[in-house]
């Protein structure tokens, strides 16, 4: 990050914290008014990004908007489907900025999918797993 920093002359604008325990990570993030998140970029071929990242939930919980920076795959139909943030194309720089200027000039309300963000929790995706032993498991 610190070469990505100087290169664009963002020394004023960025606080790097390091390595924190969790609870102070949380604390931190609560201030804060928009959460990013980013994914991989795939340069041979194309690849969907398969995961979700487990700062995708801390944000969630904190209500926080998120702005994501994303390829296709799982994070983008979460981020879309759940309503919790907006996602920008990350190798179109005309389109980002046209979506962060409007969204800082002019704001926007977001609306959690309450019913999607349910199949997430936790009991429902140890249901699932469950499931899943259970129907892999030998008699």
């Amino acid at each position: 990050l610190l070469p990505m920093i100087e290169e664009f002359n963002l020394a004023d604008n960025v606080k790097l914290h390091g390595v924190l325990p969790y609870e102070k990570a949380i604390f931190i993030q609560s201030k804060i008014d928009l959460m990013l998140t980013t994914s991989e970029k795939v340069l041979d071929g194309f690849q969907e990004h398969y995961s979700l990242p487990s700062k995708i939930f801390d944000y969630v919980k904190l209500g926080k908007p998120i702005i994501a920076f994303i390829t296709p795959g799982i994070q983008m139909e979460f981020i879309k489907k759940s309503g919790v943030g907006i996602v920008c194309n990350p190798d179109d720089i005309e389109e980002a900025t046209t979506v962060l200027s409007d969204l800082l000039q002019h704001g926007k309300t977001f609306s959690p999918d309450m019913t999607y963000l349910k199949k997430y929790h936790r009991k429902n995706t140890t249901s699932q797993l469950a499931e899943v032993i259970k129907l892999t498991t030998p008699d």
